[in-house]
């Protein structure tokens, strides 16, 4: 178990046909120290990773893009499926907008551009000036005036699954997935009905062209005699042919639309693989996207092997032009490897297609691969200078001098980075390698560790998910564990292997023998000296009270700060809220924000909002806060309580560098040196500063 946790709307008319289905410098560095305003710079890692941010290029973000489609006049649509809204990009410039939706805001609500809700909007279709979108979550057919940006239901009842046919809202569908247009009708691959719709764009009127409801396999045959196993994808060429991805028998299908008639163009039935040949003897693994070229060429996301295949319709001849079958993730955005692509679109001889490395790439005809725009996550374990990865940072503590300490958390390794040349190095554990044995630098084995904390030579380290507090001491490597014991959760006070955590997370040293710990629901006390365990305050049950001791609750703590003065801040992230207390009585006061309500507003006190905040840090009478899900970072002014926000735009997400607010991710940590605030993006895999 892992504890971790807006866009612009433009209206855009186009005339879209009915059609089925670059690389952009980074930002301008920001001024050296010294300059006439602060900005957002890079310390170590590399930029990118899934977001919702409107922009060109690689300055955009999407997350798990799906469907494309193209207007033939310059522009594509994605189905931003975990933003839960439709993007439009200009191909010319890569510029992306939001144009129906609003990001990470989930439901079924139809209205005008950001008042317009998606449940998991996962392909669409470009049909004279109007998008039709499967909404998969909702199990129907929306449809998106592109003049007006007024979002309808189309066809298929909101929320409700089903298998009837029937005019308009009378209809039913069961996780649809895949859609395409030709003279006059709309065609779905009802996934979960294992069948092909097709639906009247006059009347809105819902039949069944082929397969039997509920009924799956892959026989061909005509019309209700033909059956499917999981149809996902499917395009028309304009020619009178229908082609279907059926990825649970790793196929393609193809429908002669006037008379229904089902027959198997390429693939063999149950048998995957990644082989080119001849109909029946080519191979596929989990085939999705289709586009058509309209003559002889059907184009497929083969997107299990990670590549683009080419069949030709006369012949069923396939071949693979782009990608590397198995090919690793992390390499996807350069020009020789894909990402499980989904969506394909082919506009101008040019395919695009929504990859799942949150990037919507091209692929020429020749097969060169380029990125369009997305950025996706350069996530790794690497040391060094300059070429250094991140496996998701979160906190982090200074030395006080020129050095920080990460918890890189999804390589199960503490590593160090400094300041001001960003060269990086493990501290402790092995990258990919999960463990809870001591021992010294890289025999030493975490297992998600999310918190560090420095204190004259030595880190102390919440491993996580090891349930277990551990010690690190920085002149020989030599890792111990301090108290707890592996993957024996609970809340139980005591000594040393006696003790038991939940999940910890944020650990503070205060300089007098003694170490605090951000455990599920309390906040532990820590004798170094005796290695004594006790709750300072809350208790086993979550809750959002203040009080003294076991009185006070907590839900899911992260990062937790000393002030020098006798109080710990804690930054209470599933209550989206601030907390003090004082050490000495155990008292806990809620400071800034309002338990269970998130958002992001600036003010004093409750009038604040917050959304998931995890790291805290203390200085200059401020309290820094990483403000997670509301990409950005808040200053808390300790005297009046008054919250205002220092630094990222709240709702948009995706790191870009420069004057502030330039642009976060998912800030998880932060750090102090010198006068420079440092910023681990546990979504972007990099640490960051603000000069």
């Amino acid at each position: 178990m892992k504890r971790f946790p807006l866009c612009l709307f433009v209206l855009a008319g186009a005339a879209c046909g009915p059609g089925g289905g670059g690389s952009y410098a980074a930002s301008a560095p920001p001024p050296e120290p010294g300059g006439a305003s602060p900005a957002l710079a890079i310390l170590a890692g590399a930029l990118g990773g899934g977001g919702n941010a409107d922009d060109a290029g690689a300055d955009a973000r999407f997350r798990n893009p799906n469907g494309i489609a193209g207007d033939g006049a310059g522009n594509l649509y994605v189905a931003d499926t975990l933003n839960q809204v439709i993007r439009k990009i200009v191909i010319s410039t890569g510029l992306v907008t939001t144009i129906a939706g609003r990001a990470n805001d989930q439901g079924t609500s139809n209205g005008v551009g950001t008042d317009a809700r998606f449940n998991f909007p996962w392909d669409l279709t470009c049909v004279n000036g109007s998008l039709f979108i499967v909404d998969l979550g909702s199990h129907d057919i929306r449809k998106l005036d592109l003049a007006s940006g007024a979002v309808t239901t189309f066809a298929g009842t909101a929320a409700r699954s089903g298998d009837a046919d029937g005019p308009g809202a009378q209809a039913q569908f069961n996780s649809p997935e895949g859609i395409a247009a030709a003279d006059g009708s709309l065609y779905v691959a009802d996934s979960g009905n294992a069948v092909i719709r097709r639906i009247d764009i006059a009347t809105g009127a819902v039949s069944t062209l082929a397969g039997s409801p509920g009924v799956r396999g892959s026989v061909d045959g005509t019309g209700n005699a033909a059956r499917f196993s999981v149809p996902t994808s499917v395009a028309a060429d304009g020619l009178g042919h229908l082609f279907v991805s059926d990825d649970g028998s790793s196929t393609i299908r193809e429908i002669r639309i006037a008379t229904a008639a089902v027959t198997t163009l390429a693939g063999s039935p149950g048998n995957v693989g990644s082989a080119d040949g001849m109909g029946s003897a080519a191979r596929f693994h989990g085939p999705g996207g289709l586009a058509s070229d309209g003559v002889d060429s059907l184009f497929v996301a083969d997107t299990d092997n990670q590549t683009i295949r080419r069949i030709s319709v006369a012949s069923g001849e396939v071949t693979t032009i782009a990608g590397i079958v198995s090919a690793d993730c992390f390499e996807a955005s350069d020009a020789r490897h894909l990402c499980f692509p989904r969506g394909l679109a082919l506009e101008a001889g040019t395919l695009y297609a929504a990859d799942s490395f949150d990037t919507i790439r091209t692929v020429t005809l020749d097969g060169a691969i380029g990125t369009l725009a997305g950025r996706g996550a350069s996530f790794g374990s690497a040391d060094g200078l300059g070429a250094a990865r991140f496996g998701s940072p979160a906190l982090m503590d200074g030395d006080g001098d020129a050095t920080l300490f990460i918890a890189d958390t999804l390589n199960h390794t503490i590593r160090r980075a400094e300041a001001p040349d960003g060269a990086v190095a493990t501290v402790a554990g092995t990258p990919g390698v999960p463990g809870s044995s001591d021992g010294i630098g890289a025999a030493a084995r975490f297992e998600r560790p999310s918190g560090v904390a420095f204190d004259r030579g030595y880190l102390y380290v919440a491993d996580t998910d090891n349930d277990t507090i551990r010690k690190i001491a920085l002149t020989t490597g030599q890792v111990t564990t301090v108290a707890g014991m592996a993957h024996q959760e609970g809340l139980i006070d005591g000594a040393g292997a006696a003790a038991r955590f939940n999940l910890p997370v944020g650990v503070a040293a205060d300089r007098a023998g003694h170490l605090y710990a951000a455990d599920l629901t309390a906040i532990r006390r820590i004798d170094l000296a005796t290695r004594t365990v006790s709750t300072l305050a809350g208790s086993a049950s979550p809750g959002s009270s203040d009080g003294v001791g076991a009185a006070a609750s907590f839900n899911e703590p992260n990062g937790i700060a000393l002030d020098g003065a006798g109080n710990l801040y804690v930054a209470d992230s599933r209550n989206h809220t601030i907390r003090r207390i004082a050490i000495a009585s155990g008292e806990v006061l809620t400071i800034a924000g309002s338990a269970g309500v998130r958002g992001s507003a600036d003010g004093a006190g409750a009038d604040a909002r917050f959304d998931f905040p995890t790291g805290v840090l203390v200085g200059s009478g401020s309290l820094f806060v990483a403000d997670s899900g509301n990409s950005t970072i808040r200053k808390i002014d300790l005297a009046t309580a008054v919250v205002s926000t220092l630094a990222g735009q709240p709702g948009i997400s995706g790191v870009k560098l420069g004057p502030l607010p330039a642009r976060l991710n998912q800030p998880f940590g932060v750090a102090l040196l010198g006068q420079q605030l440092f910023i681990s993006d546990a979504n972007e895999n990099a640490i960051l500063l603000i000069r």
